[in-house]
């Protein structure tokens, strides 16, 4: 199984270009479910959708739910501390604090944002609620249920692909635009 993930500047973002030229359809209807999932009206493929500007990042697989974030990355600001104080387990973020440089922080906020976008809960909800073990891989929620794969697609950014944890996808990567 492949994940598909692909990586715009463009603003607006071209949504249903990648769409269409991937799937090889026309009028491609992207809907969000009620905790504002997105979907594809009337197909079985999955897609996760992140944006942090000025950069929006689109995912799609096949057969399976994936959820996708993208953060930029920088040092810690006493924001962030309060950020993983609010919704980070008291290890989390221990180990957060002991990297100014932020990147655990990140991966361990990608990793809790991508997870809930792929079970449709959303972060409103659910942060704190995110588990994860740290394996030299990937990560995995603490039910063994679901993976992160981590990616660095630029250098200031960190992207994380959340799927279910029986599944080896291939992760392809795609920077142009369409």
């Amino acid at each position: 199984m492949d994940i598909h993930v692909w990586l715009t500047e463009l603003n607006p973002p071209p949504i249903n270009t990648i769409l269409e030229h991937h799937l090889r359809a026309s009028q491609i209807q992207v809907r969000k479910a009620p905790g504002g999932k997105p979907y594809l009206h009337g197909r079985h493929e999955a897609i996760s959708i992140s944006h942090c500007l000025p950069y929006t990042a689109l995912a799609i697989a096949d057969t399976t739910q994936i959820g996708i974030d993208l953060e930029r990355c920088h040092n810690l600001t006493p924001e962030d501390i309060l950020l993983a104080a609010s919704f980070y387990t008291d290890d989390e973020a221990t180990a957060t604090n002991q990297d100014p440089s932020g990147w655990h922080f990140y991966k361990l906020w990608t990793a809790k944002e991508a997870h809930l976008k792929a079970t449709g809960q959303g972060i409103t909800n659910g942060l704190s609620m995110s588990r994860f073990y740290e394996r030299a891989t990937d990560w995995i929620t603490t039910d063994l249920s679901w993976k992160i794969t981590h990616l660095q697609p630029l250098l200031t950014h960190i992207l994380a692909v959340a799927y279910p944890s029986n599944l080896q996808p291939t992760i392809l990567l795609y920077k142009e635009s369409i």
